[in-house]
């Protein structure tokens, strides 16, 4: 009785395993199906020409030739369609130069998408977002109201995290950097949109000349 437990509980482990991540096997079914869809602007609304549309199926793995998957680009007015697909989930992701990517059911730049249902025989549409790219400039200062150069510039977004405000992640050392030129001036580029702390992440101070020369 003791083996048959053991063989049975081997069993549903091995079992459980194979429905981890994607399978290698051939979607089944008829490739009747087809996705239309339209990249936009996730602030303006406006289409997004010549962005590059991924579609990988969720339940299979992408690597293999008969995979139902593809890479399009996008019409002047933001359109794509990808035909003969078989039922089942897919992702689709848009990217383009300038923007932050964007998946099917994304709302903001740092929420997460989710599937596509396609049905045999059906056509679905999509929308999908991308964010075009921020900068935050400016110039460091000292107390006497000179340029700071060479100095390391961070920027932490704000988040809601379990209804409290959070800025970045626990590790305050990550977020986008840049260093000041010799004018001071800095340029944080590539942000989403949101808010954001811009700090200095170290301490300098500043003597006259004279006082290393002669510190008595």
């Amino acid at each position: 009785m003791r083996s048959a437990t053991l063989a049975f509980l081997l069993a549903l482990v091995v079992s459980t395993a194979e429905q981890v991540g994607p399978t290698s096997g051939v979607p089944p079914g008829p490739r009747t199906g087809m996705i239309v869809g339209q990249v936009i602007d996730g602030a303006t609304g406006q289409p997004a020409a010549e962005a590059i549309v991924t579609l990988t199926m969720a339940k299979y793995d992408a690597d293999l030739p008969t995979t139902p998957k593809g890479r399009v680009m996008t019409d002047g007015e933001g359109r794509f369609f990808f035909s003969e697909l078989p039922a089942g989930d897919y992702y689709l992701r848009s990217t383009k130069d300038g923007y932050a990517p964007g998946s099917y059911a994304q709302r903001r730049p740092s929420a997460n998408g989710g599937p596509v249902t396609l049905l045999e025989g059906r056509r679905t549409d999509v929308q999908l977002p991308v964010w075009r790219y921020a900068v935050i400039g400016g110039t460091v200062i000292d107390e006497a109201g000179e340029p700071v150069v060479g100095i390391s510039v961070k920027a932490l977004v704000k988040n809601v995290v379990a209804g409290r405000i959070r800025y970045g992640n626990m590790d305050v050392i990550s977020g986008p950097v840049a260093m000041t030129d010799d004018r001071g001036m800095f340029r944080l580029a590539e942000l989403s949109a949101g808010s954001y702390v811009v700090f200095v992440p170290s301490t300098q101070t500043t003597v006259p000349a004279a006082v290393l020369e002669n510190p008595d």
